[in-house]
């Protein structure tokens, strides 16, 4: 449940910060030259008047974006050639919010298989390092003030499966990367969702940050 959803609830339980999901489906259904978000600048303003920081999630991919991989069409492009439709929605709309959303989470959940209702990215980890990257830059480039997340990662997904966690596999890709460091590893937040076993939240935390430092990366994570 979202604040703009509920605004005076919100006010009451002291809510400091929300998330506005920006579905690239819904946003751009008509094609790349339309703007059809489901939250209003006004719900926007309204919250960044109860002085509530606002996030922005950029998520989806519009049937006219989409490639013969179910990925965003040119997302191997250069970020700012006008063939990387990913490139230029994120362009977009990290300029068209900036000064009211000036963070920004970049997809959902990639790490949940396929075979999951939850289940959002089809694209391996190469593929999805390289859409943080573009997603980077290119909002980097519209609005220097952004502030870039990683995905959130649910930790769980992993585990159940067997295999090395999904935020060590993507910075180990972007330390392979020549031009990572003059980019601050693409991200300047990490993100996790956690909803199960309360108890274990704070260690798995922990293990989120080991997993960093052990690479030479010291960012901040928000629970989200």
């Amino acid at each position: 449940v979202e604040s703009y959803t509920a605004p005076n609830s919100s006010r009451e339980l002291g809510a400091a910060w929300t998330r506005v999901r920006f579905q690239w489906a819904d946003a751009q259904a008509g094609g790349p030259d339309t703007w059809t978000p489901q939250v209003s600048d006004q719900q926007i303003e309204q919250e960044v008047a109860a002085g509530r920081l606002v996030v922005g999630l950029l998520i989806g991919i519009p049937e006219w974006a989409r490639d013969e991989n179910d990925l965003p069409k040119g997302l191997w492009l250069p970020h700012d050639n006008p063939g990387n439709s990913w490139g230029k929605f994120v362009g977009e709309v990290t300029e068209r919010y900036a000064g009211r959303i000036d963070h920004w989470v970049i997809w959902n959940e990639p790490d949940i298989d396929a075979s999951a209702v939850a289940h959002t990215w089809d694209g391996s980890v190469d593929d999805f390092a390289q859409l943080q990257r573009v997603a980077y830059l290119a909002a980097k480039e519209a609005n220097p003030d952004a502030t870039i997340h990683l995905s959130a990662f649910t930790y769980w997904a992993d585990v159940a499966a067997g295999r090395e966690q999904y935020m060590a596999r993507l910075l180990d890709n972007f330390l392979a990367d020549p031009e990572a460091v003059e980019h601050d590893y693409y991200f300047d937040v990490a993100t996790a969702h956690l909803y199960f076993q309360p108890d274990q939240i704070y260690n798995i935390l922990l293990l989120f940050q080991d997993i960093m430092r052990e690479r030479g990366i010291h960012k901040p994570i928000w629970l989200v």
